[in-house]
């Protein structure tokens, strides 16, 4: 494009200046022409590392350069076109100062001269349009291609957002997996000193019920191992008709004297007395622990005995249908139930039951 300005410029210099003074302004033009190619080249090279760290640099700096190109070689086709309108219009212009003086052969080769400018101005001057065209062309594919890059740089920018967004997340979830890992580490830190004094409390605790169980039956062996009780039944319908008379009389909780008639009175003492109004649920109170030293692996017996309609049956028994009026054997029964599904989670217990009849001593 410079080559082509200098030309445009230099044209009409040759047809105006004397051969001495052209060769001049020709050597002047190839000057200013290697000095505006070593400037251009700079310009260029700073735009260029200006442009390569921009989104698309590579087709910015074509668009720019293209653009650039266009411009110069407009400007360049106006000054060649005005020239070759000049030329057209007033002819090659005449020699200044000693020129007009030498003659018609000066005149003659200065006309040649002008005409071979001119014709080379209007050559130029297609390679020009020419060129115009074809760098307008690549001004319309760079903008094109501008477009896409500028698209793709949008759609690039959107997807680092939503990218960037989706770290965070991750980063935010993979700060919760760190805390929840901490307390997972903390949690089974405390789960095993738990365990740790669990292990220590159950042996603790065997070896406190080895002791309960111990001082427990101790203690009812204090009681005495064989006890005996008495109740005293109250008066039958029967009795009441024919007015029989109470015989017994109770000194305390635990002695009793019998009135014999004319064979006088006897003492007895027991373990406990139970008077007429007792209920059954006083009864059981007095043999109830007995029920836990069974299971803790005692042998216990409880029976009753007496003559024919004494009780025996309704203490040992009482009636079904009224839980108030249980015996000692559908107690002992529920309570047996009571402490096994207490103690389940420590022992394993397994039951059997059978059940005989003594009557008239036939077995």
């Amino acid at each position: 494009e410079r080559d082509d300005e200098q030309a445009a410029e230099a044209a009409p210099a040759a047809l105006e200046a004397p051969p001495a003074e052209a060769a001049a302004i020709k050597a002047a033009a190839s000057k200013n022409k290697a000095k505006e190619k070593a400037a251009l080249s700079a310009a260029q090279k700073k735009d260029e590392k200006a442009m390569v760290s921009q989104p698309g640099g590579e087709v910015v700096k074509k668009l720019k350069e293209a653009e650039r190109r266009i411009k110069q070689l407009e400007t360049t086709k106006d000054k060649l076109e005005q020239k070759i309108k000049d030329l057209e219009a007033n002819g090659p212009p005449s020699s200044k100062g000693g020129a007009a003086g030498k003659g018609g052969a000066a005149a003659t080769a200065v006309d040649k001269k002008g005409a071979a400018a001119g014709q080379k101005a209007v050559k130029e001057l297609e390679t020009m349009k020419k060129r115009e065209e074809k760098y307008k062309e690549q001004l319309a594919t760079t903008k094109t291609q501008l477009e896409q890059v500028e698209k793709e740089h949008a759609k690039l920018v959107k997807e680092n957002a939503a990218g960037q967004k989706e770290l965070q997340k991750v980063t935010e979830a993979a700060g919760k997996g760190v805390e929840a890992a901490a307390r997972a580490d903390k949690a089974e830190g405390e789960l095993k000193g738990a365990l740790e004094r669990t292990t220590e409390l159950e042996g603790m605790y065997k070896k406190e019920m080895t002791l309960r169980k111990k001082y427990y039956n101790q203690i009812e062996d204090m009681k005495g191992k064989i006890r005996v009780y008495a109740r005293c039944r109250p008066f039958a319908k029967y009795e009441i008709e024919k007015q029989c008379k109470q015989c017994l009389i109770f000194k305390d909780d635990s002695s009793c004297t019998v009135e014999v008639g004319s064979r006088g009175k006897k003492d007895f003492e027991f373990d406990e007395v139970f008077r007429m109004d007792s209920n059954q649920k006083q009864i059981y109170e007095g043999v109830s622990h007995l029920v836990q030293s069974a299971i803790d692996g005692y042998n216990v017996c409880i029976f009753a005995y007496g003559q024919t309609g004494s009780g025996k049956t309704f203490t040992m028994y009482g009636k079904r249908d009224d839980e108030n009026l249980w015996g000692i054997a559908p107690r002992c029964m529920r309570d047996l139930y009571e402490i096994m599904g207490r103690d389940s989670e420590v022992f394993d217990f397994s039951v059997t039951c059978y059940m005989l009849e003594l009557y008239n001593d036939a077995l």
